[in-house]
């Protein structure tokens, strides 16, 4: 079948029907550009009716950017002959893009089939990938630089342990026995807690398994009750309203979330009238729940803005600095985000979604 033969209506149906088996856009033009035969999901794409797309020009329905992209590349194949493939990223969205000429039978150009394949999902899973590799890199470096520590000293410990062994016989000896033995003891124990705490980090990115509805005001009293001592002997302000919503989630995962939120406020917030503020901002357009929990510390320090999020930036006296990684990791798991602003002290916004209910 001749090119010229594409102009029979009946020959263009059948092409267009081969080219509708394709799940990427496709379509066939001239060499100045009209095109002869397109497939719906072109269509699909610019939003424009197959009618108005065959026999129009692509580099007049093309949004500008991409009319200029078609149009050099339609220039360098006419010029070299050969099939080329470029890549190219609009609205977000990221395609590869294959052009390549279609001859006659004297061998010339008789116009030129694009398709364009959408790889958004692949380059999006890439990214993640590649965002977890750094993660994961970066996990190492610091396990292996804050786990040095105490292991280091275990091993001074052990070693002077040895030494007062043999010179145990008087009260003295014995009382410095006993103490070194709780040093290497403390040192194994803060070894341990950076290992878990690297693998609860590790299991608050998974999706959760569990889920039930949860009125999020009273886990966060119950969260509150905990540290009711602390409250009362610093004479903390806590403001809570009348309802945070209900969330469908795993209850353990979210109430990580609040607990490390509410500690941080709380080992950080050296205010003489310390204030803790809950807030709900609703649903946003995602469907996602949105929360507020500030304070009136000193706020982040602009070095951390950007980092406070990662893990082991910094740590109470009970954790190896992972809290509010666990808290993004586990917003991220609900389809959310963790965000955090000074405003007249530290703000973090949450933003969770909700999960099917769990049967068993």
């Amino acid at each position: 079948m001749g090119m010229e033969s594409l102009y029979n209506e009946e020959d263009r149906r059948v092409v267009r029907e081969f080219v509708n088996m394709l799940n990427e856009s496709a379509y066939l033009v001239e060499t100045d550009g009209t095109v002869v035969v397109a497939n719906t999901v072109l269509a699909e794409r610019l939003g424009i009716p197959i009618e108005e797309i065959e026999g129009g020009n692509i580099f007049e329905l093309l949004p500008d950017d991409a009319a200029r992209e078609r149009r050099g590349s339609l220039s360098e194949v006419l010029r070299c002959g050969m099939p080329l493939v470029f890549a190219e990223t609009r609205d977000d969205c990221h395609y590869l893009n294959s052009v390549r000429p279609v001859k006659d039978e004297r061998g010339g150009i008789a116009c030129l089939a694009f398709i364009g394949f959408d790889i958004t999902d692949s380059k999006r899973t890439e990214d993640a990938l590649r965002r977890a590799n750094a993660e994961l890199e970066g996990y190492g470096h610091a396990v292996a630089h804050d786990i040095r520590g105490p292991l280091a000293a275990a091993a001074i410990g052990a070693d002077l342990l040895v030494m007062l062994a043999k010179q145990s016989d008087t009260a003295t000896g014995w009382t410095e026995l006993v103490k070194t033995a709780g040093l290497v003891r403390s040192n194994v124990e803060k070894a341990v807690t950076l290992v878990e705490g690297l693998l609860e980090l590790a299991q608050a990115g998974n999706a959760p398994v569990r889920a039930e509805p949860l009125e999020i005001r009273d886990l966060v009293l119950d969260i509150l009750d905990e540290h009711a001592r602390e409250i009362r002997k610093r004479e903390v302000k806590v403001i809570v309203p009348d309802s945070l919503g209900t969330v469908t989630a795993d209850r353990i995962q979210i109430y990580q979330v609040f607990s490390n939120l509410i500690a941080n406020s709380l080992r950080y917030n050296n205010s003489a009238q310390p204030m803790l503020e809950f807030g709900y901002l609703g649903v946003d357009a995602s469907g996602r729940h949105r929360f507020i929990v500030r304070d009136n510390g000193p706020g982040i320090p602009s070095e951390l803005q950007d980092t406070i999020f990662l893990p082991f930036v910094s740590g109470g006296h009970d954790r190896p600095g992972i809290g509010l990684s666990l808290v993004e990791k586990i917003s991220a798991a609900y389809g959310g985000y963790a965000r955090v602003r000074n405003d007249n002290g530290a703000c973090f916004e949450i933003a969770i979604a909700d999960r099917a209910v769990q049967t068993r």
